[in-house]
C-alpha cells in the first residue's frame, strides 16, 4: 500500500473520528513542531484539543498500522477529557493492547516485538513496571479498538498484500 492509498482510505476517517490530525514524522510534523522522542515509532500529543499523532513509516505496513492503532489507543483512553491518571506503564500497556486487538478484528499480522527488539515482547516488558493492584481496562480497550474496527473494517486493501 502507497503512503498515498494509506493516507486516503485510512487516515482520513480516523482523524475525523478521533479529533486527531495523523501526521508521518517529517517535514510537515515539523512546521507544527512535533517531534518525535528519540527512539520512538510514533507519539501521540494529547494535550491539545485536536490531539496530533505523529508515526514513522515502518519497514513494513503492518508495523506502521499497529503504531498508528497504539497512538489511537492513547488518544482514546489517555486524552484530555479520559479521566484517567496511571502511570506510564499502565498507559503503554493499555495502548498496546487496543493495537493487539484492533489487528485481531481487522485479522491483521501482530508483532508483539517490534517495537523495542526482536527478542523482547512489548506488553510484557511494561507489565513488569506496574504495581500488583494495577489491571489495564479492558472494558474501554475493546470499545477503542471496535471503534477503529468500524471505521475500517470494509476497506478492501486489508486482504491485498
Amino acid at each position: 500500500m502507497t503512503r498515498k492509498t494509506f493516507k486516503n482510505l485510512i487516515i482520513k476517517p480516523l482523524n475525523k473520528e478521533f479529533n486527531t490530525i495523523i501526521y508521518f514524522n517529517g517535514y510537515e510534523a515539523h512546521l507544527k513542531n512535533l517531534y518525535l522522542p528519540p527512539k520512538s515509532c510514533g507519539a501521540a500529543f494529547i494535550s491539545q484539543t485536536i490531539k496530533p499523532i505523529v508515526i514513522i513509516w515502518q519497514r513494513n505496513f503492518y508495523d506502521t498500522i499497529q503504531t498508528l492503532f497504539h497512538e489511537l489507543g492513547h488518544i482514546s483512553l489517555h486524552g484530555k477529557g479520559s479521566n484517567f491518571r496511571g502511570r506510564s506503564a499502565i498507559q503503554e500497556i493499555e495502548a498496546e493492547m487496543v493495537a493487539f486487538k484492533t489487528c485481531e478484528l481487522l485479522i491483521l499480522p501482530y508483532n508483539p516485538n517490534f517495537k523495542l527488539n526482536k527478542d523482547i515482547n512489548f506488553i510484557n516488558s511494561y507489565s513488569k513496571l506496574i504495581s500488583k493492584n494495577t489491571y489495564p481496562r479492558e472494558i474501554l480497550i475493546n470499545n477503542c479498538a471496535m471503534k477503529i474496527y468500524n471505521l475500517l473494517k470494509d476497506i478492501k486493501i486489508w486482504k491485498e498484500e
